[in-house]
């Protein structure tokens, strides 16, 4: 009956966004890699290690700090 379209009522702006589609954002010569996925990564991992050292730096003044010994 629908041939395999799905109905739905979201707006088309949030389709659009929740398609999974993340628009390039053109910025220098990356050459086929997707820029806008590439900047997106950078920042997690710019987070992670910001958040990691700030979670280090707790646990050395509370003095609980663990260290991993090799066996």
């Amino acid at each position: 009956m629908l041939k395999g379209l799905t109905i739905n009522t979201f707006p088309e702006s949030f389709q659009f966004v929740s398609s999974g589609f993340l628009p390039d954002i053109s910025i220098g010569s990356l050459g086929n890699l997707h820029s806008s996925a590439i900047i997106l990564g950078i920042v997690c991992v710019i987070y992670y290690v910001i958040s990691q050292l700030k979670h280090h730096a707790s646990q050395k003044r509370k003095g609980s700090m663990q260290f991993l010994v090799p066996c």
